[in-house]
């Protein structure tokens, strides 16, 4: 087992560590404490204290458990609201209070992307998750309910490190039990008090009682929400308290919020009691069966190649295409000689930057970047390494501009960081397919100039939410849109990479919701169970999502493609002709489908 003496030995431990593993240690270790700041006991006089606590450490936890949703804002608003609230005579709160609220609002500061993740996640496990609690039971029930607390956040190193994919350590301990085992007695028991004193206050308080006891048990989902099929209404309902801003929403008192939230929960509710009706579903495929052999083959355009592109992966999810120009790339010896360069200079720079806080940012995206570039150029991920090497040219660029806030580099540093960028483009520039990738030019059908970066971030998401993308997938989507300035146009590269790839997202979907691939039928021509389970776990989901957003898809992304567009709005047209997908029948129609990111 990972054994800490003090917060040093933690923070030490965590820092050549991911971030994520930092903001869910110090989420889970917030969430150990709440009892004792929000139980009779506490002597909290505050009524804004409790929800300021539920608020961020509820942020923390949720910018782990759904990672595909940027929790960044809302984590900063978070705490800028726990500071408003904290802004009260000493005497008004009492001392087990003070120190829930501090727990909550270091984990909320961490998963904000603190600029020292590691040292603000040991100050919530050992300063402030430590607080002697006097007030709270027998010393030695205290003093047993500590040694729990320090035995879990070892645990829940132990269950980061046993994770063979580090990039999703933290969302799969999201999921645990708060406690690894039997929680202590005296803790319980705190809770128990602390929850009936909650919603004796305010009935609505029901709302944040019932989430942690599900955190406690270790839910995937963050609420109660039966039929609700692939978490669309629990992920929808964490959006909607992360979106929410502090003027309009949180600043009116806890009585509004909780009842607020407690009526957004019971629309999610009956929202998903409605679901799909089996039966219609078998209808369903067959009407769309007979509309596919009508069709024939329909011919579905080519994606872009200067831009993600994507297929459909065995578990009929969309997952990134395979190098299919990888013959394409320059392979004699100065392609391999630049291809060497960039690649020892990037490592060289990754060992230089190990171990520096400061360069905690760049040394992530030097790992991504030698990991795109590959051994050599037959293993090269030419998409990706051309995607990693504008993000490092993006880092340079604000690392040379005076008005940067980000921390500051040695000189020796950004003299390399530079030498990488213009090994980058030399590999690049010099070889016809990734030049193409990086200069990102669509051709003028495929011309997308009116979509902002706003919109292709909601729709990024939007996709990841819907689970028709791979992990990696997704990832690389939610990036690529990340990439784009806040002002670009159809002139920018960065922008046609961000706009191409969401076309290219549409465009296999659609292929996929065309031809139904893996959908069986009987002597007798039904469909059998095996076939349509294959459809609902490929065709049909990705025709939900293609319909929820055909008015932007239409409007917005392919207004200049009217070949295309014709093909689309057919398809759409059947499937709302012979489909529940419409607003009346439980899928509503908007675009985008929820506020920027």
């Amino acid at each position: 087992m990972v054994e800490f003496a003090d917060s040093e030995e933690l923070e030490g431990w965590l820092k050549d560590k991911p971030r994520e593993w930092s903001q869910i240690i110090a989420a889970r270790a917030a969430l150990r404490v709440i009892p004792y700041g929000t139980s009779p006991a506490a002597k909290v006089s505050v009524k804004e204290f409790p929800l300021a606590m539920f608020r961020a450490t509820a942020i923390a936890w949720a910018s782990r458990n759904y990672p595909a949703y940027d929790m960044v804002d809302a984590a900063n608003a978070a705490t800028n609201f726990s500071q408003a609230v904290h802004h009260v005579p000493d005497a008004a709160v009492g001392a087990d209070a003070n120190a829930t609220y501090g727990a909550a609002f270091f984990a909320a500061k961490v998963a904000a992307n603190a600029s020292d993740p590691a040292n603000a996640a040991a100050t919530v496990v050992f300063s402030v998750a430590h607080h002697p609690f006097a007030g709270q039971g027998a010393r030695a029930a205290r003093a047993s309910a500590n040694a729990a607390a320090t035995r879990a956040v070892s645990t829940d190193c132990d269950c980061l490190n046993d994770q063979s994919d580090t990039s999703w350590a933290a969302r799969f301990l999201s999921n645990l039990p708060l406690w690894h085992g039997k929680p202590p007695t005296e803790w319980s028991a705190t809770w128990a008090a602390a929850a009936e004193w909650l919603e004796q206050t305010d009935p609505n308080y029901s709302f944040w009682t019932d989430w942690l006891d599900r955190r406690i048990r270790g839910e995937r989902s963050a609420f109660e929400i039966p039929g609700d099929k692939q978490r669309k209404e629990d992920k929808w309902l964490l959006r909607k308290i992360a979106d929410a801003t502090n003027d309009a929403f949180w600043n009116r008192g806890p009585e509004y919020v909780n009842a607020q939230l407690t009526e957004w929960l019971e629309n999610a509710r009956r929202r998903a009691e409605k679901g799909h009706d089996l039966s219609v579903e078998a209808q369903l495929i067959e009407l769309l069966e007979a509309d596919r052999k009508a069709r024939g083959q329909t011919a579905v355009p080519k994606q872009v190649k200067s831009a993600l592109r994507f297929h459909q992966g065995k578990d009929g999810k969309i997952t990134l295409a395979p190098a299919s120009d990888i013959f394409g790339l320059r392979k004699d010896q100065d392609a391999r000689d630049r291809h060497k360069i960039a690649l020892d200079d990037a490592k060289a720079l990754l060992a230089a930057c190990s171990g520096m806080n400061s360069a905690e940012r760049l040394t992530s995206m030097l790992r991504a970047y030698v990991a795109a570039a590959g051994e050599s150029v037959e293993t090269m991920r030419q998409s990706i390494f051309v995607q990693k090497g504008e993000r490092l040219r993006q880092e340079l660029a604000q690392y040379e501009d005076p008005a940067t806030d980000l921390p500051p580099l040695s000189d020796h540093i950004l003299l390399d960081l530079r030498s990488v960028a213009k090994a980058h483009n030399m590999v690049v520039g010099l070889d016809p397919v990734l030049l193409e990738l990086d200069t990102a030019q669509l051709p003028p059908d495929d011309s997308v100039g009116d979509v902002t970066k706003p919109e292709m971030q909601s729709f990024a998401a939007d996709a990841s939410d819907a689970e028709i993308l791979q992990d990696e997938a997704s990832e690389m989507l939610i990036e690529a849109v990340a990439l784009t300035p806040d002002d670009a146009d159809a002139s920018d590269r960065r922008f046609r990479w961000s706009a191409g790839s969401c076309k290219n997202l549409v465009i296999e979907a659609f292929a996929i919701a065309l031809n139904y691939p893996g959908m069986t039928f009987t002597a007798t021509g039904t469909v059998s169970v095996f076939g349509l389970n294959t459809l609902f776990g490929s065709a049909l989901k990705h025709a939900e999502f293609l319909v929820e957003h055909r008015t932007w898809i239409e409007e917005r992304l392919g207004r200049h493609a009217p070949t295309w567009k014709a093909l689309f709005v057919d398809l759409c047209d059947q499937l709302e002709k012979h489909t529940p997908l419409d607003s009346g029948k439980g899928i509503t129609k908007v675009s985008p489908n929820r506020p920027p990111t």
